[in-house]
């Protein structure tokens, strides 16, 4: 009884590897693994492809603000800074240069107008005309 169920398992054991071996073509003669083309057929790979509604490109770079935009952000924020609020001060820009003026009650107000003015000047240089309260 004993080498029946011995001879069934041993039956059993080299079936299962048989069937294994004839599932599977040797390693050699397997294709290479195939992966999805990067880019589709027809799409250029200089140009994204813009998803169904997708909505404007934010990375675009930013459109050139004039003068008088510049200038009036400035001014703005001359005018909104708390420690500025006792002076009285304007900038002024052309195409070569920002010129900030009026008067500041100490040289840290005066410092702090003149970064807010160098913050928006892009690369135009910043010309100081701020004249300090009590010195002459």
């Amino acid at each position: 009884m004993s080498r029946i169920i011995l001879s069934a398992a041993l039956l059993v054991l080299s079936v299962g590897l048989l069937a294994q071996q004839q599932s599977r073509p040797p390693y050699d003669e397997q294709p290479p693994a195939q992966t999805p083309p990067t880019f589709p057929e027809d799409h250029d790979p200089g140009v994204r492809p813009v998803p169904p509604n997708m909505p404007p490109d934010t990375s675009a770079p930013p459109r050139e603000l004039s003068n008088s935009e510049i200038q009036q952000q400035i001014q703005t924020k001359l005018n909104s800074e708390p420690m500025l609020k006792n002076n009285e001060l304007s900038a002024q820009v052309t195409d070569d240069e920002v010129v900030v003026s009026g008067t500041a009650d100490s040289t840290a107000e005066r410092d702090v107008a003149l970064r807010i003015a160098e913050s928006y000047a892009g690369d135009r240089p910043v010309v100081n005309k701020v004249e300090i309260k009590g010195k002459a």
